[in-house]
């Protein structure tokens, strides 16, 4: 799970997110094309990576610890000794593995859509600080509700479609 974010995070989600999180904040601008060349006229084309470091903070561990989460209870607790595990297992296991990814997430989140908003030059860090001293340590969880809400489904139906996609490639091997 960590690495596989090494290149898919510089090259696509930091720039996509950065892309996003511009366009929740500021309504001046009508879309994502539009938006890409605003930030390269405002900060030129570094601008479009700002808060890779801190996607890399939110991404590393929350999908170490997402399919660490899975498999722990794929293997561990719904497998039967024949190998199998049933759908229910599979969306239990998924769900709960997208809840402890996001629960991890969630703070570096926070810290990246804050620091990617911010049109000044602070740091990360910078921002960080502030939000702990307006909000204490309860601001690193803004928006907590709705993403773990949304997690355990998205991801229970995420692996039932992984799970069953690798069954019908195995049955097309035999």
């Amino acid at each position: 799970g960590c690495l596989s974010q090494i290149l898919v995070v510089p090259l696509i989600v930091a720039p996509l997110e950065r892309i996003k999180v511009i366009l929740q904040t500021n309504s001046q601008i009508p879309g994502q094309y539009a938006c890409l060349k605003h930030i390269i006229a405002q900060e030129g084309v570094k601008g479009v990576f700002k808060g890779t470091l801190v996607t890399y903070a939110r991404d590393m561990p929350s999908f170490s610890t997402y399919f660490l989460v899975y498999e722990l209870l794929r293997n561990g607790v719904f497998m039967d000794e024949n190998g199998y595990i049933s759908t229910s297992g599979t969306l239990v296991s998924g769900a709960l593995a997208g809840i402890a990814g996001w629960a991890v997430a969630i703070p570096a989140d926070v810290i990246k859509n804050r620091h990617q908003a911010c049109s000044q030059s602070k740091s990360a860090f910078q921002n960080a600080v502030a939000l702990f001293k307006s909000r204490g340590i309860r601001g690193f969880y803004l928006g907590a509700g709705p993403i773990l809400l949304r997690a355990g489904p998205a991801n229970a139906a995420a692996f039932l479609g992984y799970e069953l996609s690798l069954k019908a490639i195995s049955y097309t091997n035999l």
